[in-house]
């Protein structure tokens, strides 16, 4: 993913502030992460901490805007909030938020990259008729800086236009204009349903997920062995967030430990974008897991579909020459797949490309492997399809270290449909 280095102005360009020109290269800078896959709808993310002119702002005042050859234009953005420790600030189901909330430290705003524009040159004027944080994206290898400008008034601009990522709440279904993503109806923290936008047949490819699985193994109190699937766990969607850049999606999970004792609440927190999507699990457990659970190892895996109407898949490593074709058949290359520890694959076919990396914190004590089982013979429920194809993910050891702070391990899906890979 592209960095962008953000320079914002120190200080408000103030309605009536004569002469108030703002200097050649603005004095305060910091950096943000871009999310997103690709050139053409990277977002640019800037947290509170980016934005310290805008903090205590009324979100609902706020406007971004860009410059054009006919003046400053609004441009799409969406304001995302965050808590101290992280986790987005999600109200309720449908997605409404109460009250006047007010832009904080931790919160973000996102918006389109290749929205940005030239620098004001009349800058000075302007700044006699309006209020303006003039923030300047840095440059990027081959690519001169450019700007926007953040407004605070009690009549923002109105921005017209389809909203770049949508979601259906009846279906519990999002869509983009390169795929669609849908979700389990009993247990909605897992991912089952892909789709490629395609120019043919009724403009999506079949489902590509058989379905999504997550597994952990360990022992109990240091002698007994158990192994947890989806029949030990329970979820309930809690939140949606849509807007027109990001749709984030939160669930509540709980495992079945033994009996009738479950573990605390585990939130994982998708964040879907034009571009790709985020599966956040945030982890903020209360207590010394080591005490009662050792060798633990957790897989987070998705079974692909053997439909005879989708094109073949291949399995690969960045910068690992190995490939290997899913056709429902283990092979020595594909055993030695599991060997590695890795924090990202790649899974392609003629519909596009799919990125996928693992992102663990610095000091979280875990270790990643890749992991693929690509044999139909074996069954590994709750597939939709029996026998497991192409089942590839990662496996995570050392979860009995985890310490009691609130930490966040992130899985991320960078995708690339066929049109980009001519």
């Amino acid at each position: 993913m592209a960095r962008f280095r953000i320079l914002l102005s120190a200080c408000w360009l103030w309605l009536g502030t004569a002469g108030a020109t703002p200097p050649d290269q603005p004095p305060s800078a910091s950096s943000t992460s871009a999310e997103g896959c690709s050139a053409t709808d990277q977002l640019v993310v800037l947290s509170g901490n980016d934005l310290m002119p805008l903090v205590g702002t009324p979100v609902r005042e706020l406007s971004v805007l860009s410059a054009s050859p006919t003046g400053l234009r609004p441009i799409v953005f969406q304001v995302d909030r965050r808590d101290a420790q992280g986790r987005y600030i999600i109200e309720d189901a449908a997605g409404a938020e109460s009250g006047d909330p007010l832009l904080g430290l931790h919160d973000e705003l996102v918006f389109l990259a290749s929205d940005a524009g030239a620098r004001l040159s009349d800058i000075a004027r302007r700044s006699k008729t309006a209020k303006l944080a003039e923030i300047r994206l840095g440059e990027t290898p081959g690519m001169p800086p450019s700007w926007v400008y953040a407004s605070n008034s009690k009549y923002p601009h109105p921005v017209r236009g389809n909203p770049y990522i949508q979601y259906n709440a009846e279906r519990d279904l999002i869509t983009s204009a390169a795929y669609q993503l849908g979700f389990d109806l009993q247990l909605p923290f897992l991912v089952d349903v892909f789709r490629w936008k395609t120019d043919t047949g009724e403009g999506w490819s079949p489902d590509i997920v058989d379905t999504m699985k997550i597994r952990h193994r360990g022992t109990f109190l240091g002698f007994i062995p158990f192994t947890r699937t989806h029949r030990d766990y329970s979820s309930r969607l809690t939140g949606v967030k849509a807007g027109p850049l990001r749709v984030i999606r939160r669930t509540e999970n709980r495992i079945r430990v033994l009996w009738h004792l479950k573990t605390p609440a585990v939130h994982i927190d998708y964040v879907v974008m034009p571009g790709g999507f985020v599966m956040d699990t945030v982890i903020d457990i209360p207590f010394d897991v080591g005490l009662f659970f050792g060798g633990i190892e957790t897989l987070t895996t998705v079974d692909w579909n053997q439909n005879p109407e989708l094109p073949d898949l291949m399995v690969g490593m960045p910068g690992h020459h190995g490939t290997a074709v899913i056709n429902g058949h283990m092979s020595a290359e594909k055993q030695a797949f599991n060997l590695l520890q890795a924090h990202q694959f790649t899974v392609t076919s003629s519909l596009g490309e799919m990125l996928v990396s693992l992102e663990i914190p610095p000091g979280v004590p875990l270790t990643p492997w890749l992991y693929l089982r690509d044999a139909l013979n074996e069954t590994d429920p709750p597939e939709k399809r029996t026998g497991q194809f192409g089942n590839i993910g990662f496996r995570t050891t050392g979860w009995e270290h985890i310490d009691t702070q609130v930490q966040h391990v992130k899985f991320t899906v960078c995708l690339k449909p066929e049109q980009q890979l001519r």
